[in-house]
């Protein structure tokens, strides 16, 4: 888990230095910028950039993660196709809480249109419904998933 948080860390921290463009995707995995999530993930959300009115929520297990991937997603994704990430995570968090209040403002914000991808934990996994989604993406592995 930490390993993963490192590695999408040090991808902000070098994508944002470098200004990384489309084209630049896979060399950049290439390199170590980008761990081979983040290119899928990138990759995956790009097939969907002639969508203008995306909504997609993308399901992560750690706080971090979501703040990380919010960052990295706000620094790629305007140019390339006109998006805004936001990131919701339960309030009892210890690194970055957010209130009942904001949480609902952000989906809101999403059903309007006025975001268009959701980078989310577990806390909006059960009773979210957003009838306009349609993209849901999980990132991580789901530690709720019964076999």
């Amino acid at each position: 888990m930490f390993f993963d948080f490192f590695l999408l860390f040090v991808s902000l921290s070098l994508l944002c230095k470098h200004r990384v463009t489309l084209p630049d995707i896979q060399a950049n995995a290439d390199v170590g910028y980008l761990s081979y999530k983040v290119k899928c993930l990138l990759e995956s959300l790009l097939e969907y950039r002639d969508l203008k009115d995306l909504r997609c929520i993308i399901f992560v297990e750690r706080i971090v993660t979501a703040i990380v991937l919010r960052s990295l997603l706000n620094e790629l994704l305007p140019a390339l196709s006109g998006w805004k990430t936001e990131y919701t995570a339960g309030h009892t968090s210890v690194v970055q809480s957010q209130s009942r209040k904001i949480q609902n403002k952000i989906v809101e914000d999403l059903r309007k249109g006025t975001v268009n991808i959701i980078v989310a934990t577990s806390i909006l996994e059960e009773g979210l419904d957003v009838q306009s989604c349609n993209l849901v993406i999980r990132f991580d592995p789901s530690a709720t998933v019964w076999l």
